[in-house]
């Protein structure tokens, strides 16, 4: 299988080359467009208490008056009303309907603030209706977070799935929701909008799952390329303006490109290989430009990291495989980046390119860990202001290491990564890796590899930090630990 997937043929040319060739003129707007903002609350007149303006001192002027205070009333009131539905367990029942027809008002409200409300409410909307008319598509384990931890998943869905798990009227009710933020991805002319619906949807689709929105997935994708591409109504408010300076291509919303990337992400991971190729390969060549050196810290970030998800989430035949010959020598490179964050996606894709992609990855399993090494060494002397930048770069870097050598633990030099990553566990500054390299020794012990009796008491004693540190997110990986720390005399 690993060997077909290797002999599959790749696009002829490079959309990562591509991308260096094409000068960025795909970005919309050239000039600032201050006096067409809406403003905040601080911004505006306001004349609440019935005083008079003094109308001599502003005689042969326009005078707008903007009175806030009901807007602030409005505004409060869509995230009371979001929150109750969100966190009352599903008691918020009766009211989810007259709730919708309001949200259906106010996202052609126009305040941008009023409508940024609206689209998280929405997502909070499902998030209740999910809980209160789940029924046996709830998922068993949910429980309500303690604090304010984030809300778990409220759907058991299934990767990809084309089962309508939803009940009818509450699949009726989660998709009018999501054709409505979808409205507000692909249509709304403010990109502080754009932004938030774009979180929202993410959250929700990871919610509840495939079937609420795989009826609209073909528009969700043409909405993200555009956003991805510059060309959405948010980004070309003013006309497309091809004579602006190619070299000041950064006027981009840096939240609303993260967010776009983000829900890139989490559509590759609830739709899976229902994306299909040339949606896929949409995104990669979108994102492109964006991983250039040219570009700035944040942006090369981004790329690299919805690169990476990518990679993790698709099937090797739509990402890893596919795209191996150009992510390859993009992230091994990246992974010398100066910037923190820059080298640790890379590391991260790095490590799980090779994983996903073991046929194709054979021959640089070396190259791989020598690109990564350093990661850890910046750590090991990295000065105080960037300890903790540092620290999580190491950290994805030592979890990659292990991806790399599982793509062939045969060749792959195992007791030597077992020796360098073995003190430094439970990682710290990224602990949700902890799991990875749990599962990596998991593994080696199921294959009856030789370097789990040589280093036997190193691994008891990092499995039983991580268990009692409670330093594993993954409940089975946990389970499978405890039984393998028991095998090892812990």
């Amino acid at each position: 299988m690993a060997a077909g997937r290797a002999s599959r043929p790749t696009p002829s040319t490079s959309w990562y080359d591509a991308a260096r060739a094409t000068p960025d003129d795909e970005e919309g707007g050239g000039f600032n467009a201050a006096f067409l903002d809406e403003g905040d609350d601080g911004d505006q007149w306001e004349d609440d208490e019935g005083e008079e303006s003094d109308d001599d001192s502003l005689a042969g002027q326009a005078v707008v008056t903007v009175r806030t205070a009901m807007m602030n009333v409005k505004r409060a009131s869509i995230v009371a009303l979001g929150n109750l539905a969100e966190y009352t367990e599903g008691l918020f029942a009766p009211h989810l309907d007259s709730a919708l027809q309001c949200l259906k008002v106010l996202v052609d409200y126009f305040h941008h603030e009023i409508r940024e409300r609206a689209a998280i409410a929405l997502q909070q909307l499902v998030h209740g209706a999910c809980l209160a008319h789940g029924g046996p598509a709830r998922d068993p384990s949910y429980a309500a977070p303690p604090n304010d931890e984030k809300e778990p998943k409220a759907i058991n869905w299934t990767k990809g799935s084309d089962e309508p798990v939803l009940p009818p009227q509450l699949a009726v009710y989660v998709q009018d929701c999501v054709g409505l933020l979808l409205r507000l991805i692909a249509e709304d002319t403010a990109k502080s909008v754009a932004a938030v619906a774009c979180e929202s949807l993410n959250e929700l689709i990871q919610d509840a799952g495939p079937s609420s929105f795989m009826s609209r997935l073909p528009q969700l994708l043409e909405a993200l390329i555009l956003l991805a591409n510059g060309k959405a109504p948010c980004q070309t408010l003013l006309g497309d303006d091809d004579d602006h300076d190619e070299d000041d291509d950064d006027d981009h919303d840096n939240v609303l490109m993260d967010n776009v990337a983000d829900l890139c992400g989490g559509v590759a991971k609830v739709a899976g290989a229902r994306l299909g190729t040339e949606a896929t390969d949409a995104m990669f060549r979108a994102f492109a430009r964006y991983a250039q050196p040219s570009r700035s810290a944040s942006d090369r970030a981004m790329a690299l990291g919805c690169f990476a998800e990518l990679c993790v989430e698709l099937p090797p035949e739509l990402a890893a495989d596919r795209h191996f010959g150009t992510l390859q020598p993009l992230f091994a490179s990246a992974c010398g980046d100066q910037h923190a964050n820059v080298a640790r996606n890379a590391a991260f894709g790095l490590g799980a390119l090779c994983e996903r992609a073991p046929a194709n990855a054979k021959p640089h399993l070396q190259g791989a860990l020598h690109a990564l090494f350093p990661l850890v060494q910046r750590a090991d002397n990295s000065k105080a202001e960037r300890q903790a930048q540092d620290a999580a770069a190491s950290d994805n870097a030592l979890a990659s290491m292990f991806r790399v050598c599982a793509a062939d633990v045969q060749s792959a030099p195992v007791d030597q990564v077992l020796g360098l990553v073995l003190p430094r566990l439970p990682l710290q500054e990224d602990a949700g890796e902890n799991s990875t390299c749990a599962q990596f020794f998991i593994d080696l012990a199921v294959q009856g590899h030789p370097a789990i009796q040589a280093h036997a008491a190193s691994i008891r004693t990092a499995l039983q930090k991580m268990l009692s540190e409670e330093k594993l997110d993954d409940a089975a990986v946990a389970e499978q630990a405890r039984g393998l720390l028991g095998r090892l005399g812990g």
